[in-house]
């Protein structure tokens, strides 16, 4: 007796197998028949090795595919990542539409109060304190735009 197991992808539900020996599976039974091997190190350099063991074993037995279980669940998984990487994407693109819209605002801003700044450096204030002032306005965009819809105001 065996635990239930997963069959065809690493997200299917586990189903009930039933185990039997090669000779008494049939014709259908062959067609079908996967065999596993666990082995330590390289991958590449086992598989040659597997080959003349089933050869000797029955020479008329065919091998269509060997790979390792890791490709197989690479395969498995390829849409999940495929569709994180999308993910990912659209993410990075979003953000930096979003910062170069924001420089696009504060750029405006900054130009159209030039004769302003010009006029409070004269009066004696410092570059820091008007770079803070940008700032604030900045952060006070963010804060609006990231407001919740029920705390807008009509």
């Amino acid at each position: 007796m065996v635990r239930d197991s997963k069959y065809g992808s690493v997200r299917e539900k586990p189903e009930s197998f039933i185990y039997v020996p090669y000779e008494q599976g049939g014709d259908d039974f062959t067609t079908r028949a996967s065999f596993f091997v666990r082995m330590r190190g390289d991958e590449g350099g086992i598989m040659p090795a597997v080959r003349s063991v089933v050869k000797q074993m029955d020479r008329d037995l065919p091998i269509q595919r060997m790979t390792s279980m890791r490709a197989l669940i690479d395969d498995s998984i390829y849409t999940d990542r495929l569709l994180a990487m999308l993910a990912i994407s659209f993410g990075v693109l979003a953000t930096v539409l979003a910062a170069v819209g924001l420089y696009g605002t504060i750029s405006y801003s900054v130009a159209r109060r030039t004769r302003e700044f010009g006029v409070r450096l004269a009066l004696g204030a410092a570059p820091g304190s008007l770079f803070a002032l940008i700032m604030r306005e900045m952060a006070l965009i963010v804060t609006e735009f990231n407001a919740p819809l029920d705390r807008v105001p009509d």
